[in-house]
């Protein structure tokens, strides 16, 4: 028997929406650490679209170098996603089938239609678990450094290695 349950929210999000309780926080829960790097066996397009996705969600501090996969897995059902689209506008989206007079004997939706869905689906699952859409975004606030602000990757290094409940408490909301 799987989980039951909704399924929990990291502590990040918990205190960037302000709804962060230190008695309910889970002990020594783990934290985005790094970047997660583009494997040089992408497509082009896939490669790009990783690309695009990893700088911004680490700038909303969302991904670590833990995420590379799901990120491929996102860029190339992308890249796949387009591709059938693609195929819809060049054949259409519906499939005419004629008998030998040239009487029209079906109309069908077009193989790529079902493919799209399901590459939607798929899509739609990833993105709302990295907040790619406005639904998953409205439960994320996400204080960003002020214009101007170098970001430098000194933020990286002075993590603590353990974050006790009692250092949650002070991090501001």
């Amino acid at each position: 028997m799987g989980a039951r349950g909704p399924k929990p929210v990291p502590t990040a999000i918990k205190l960037q929406r302000g709804t962060f309780r230190a008695d309910r926080a889970v002990a020594n829960e783990a934290r985005p650490i790094g970047k997660p790097t583009c494997p040089k066996w992408l497509n082009a397009d896939a490669k790009k679209e990783f690309r695009r996705v990893v700088k911004m969600l680490s700038a909303m501090g969302l991904i670590g170098a833990v995420d590379g996969n799901a990120i491929i897995r996102y860029a190339t059902t992308w890249v796949r996603w387009r591709q059938a689209l693609q195929m819809i506008e060049k054949a259409g989206e519906v499939s005419v089938y004629k008998d030998a007079e040239g009487k029209v004997k079906a109309i069908q939706p077009s193989a790529f239609a079902s493919i799209i869905r399901g590459l939607s689906e798929e899509l739609s699952r990833i993105e709302t678990a990295f907040g790619m859409n406005p639904s998953a975004r409205s439960r994320i606030e996400v204080t960003m450094p002020p214009a101007g602000q170098v970001d430098t990757k000194e933020r990286f290094f002075n993590l603590p290695l353990r974050l006790e409940v009692n250092d949650l408490d002070s991090r501001p909301n």
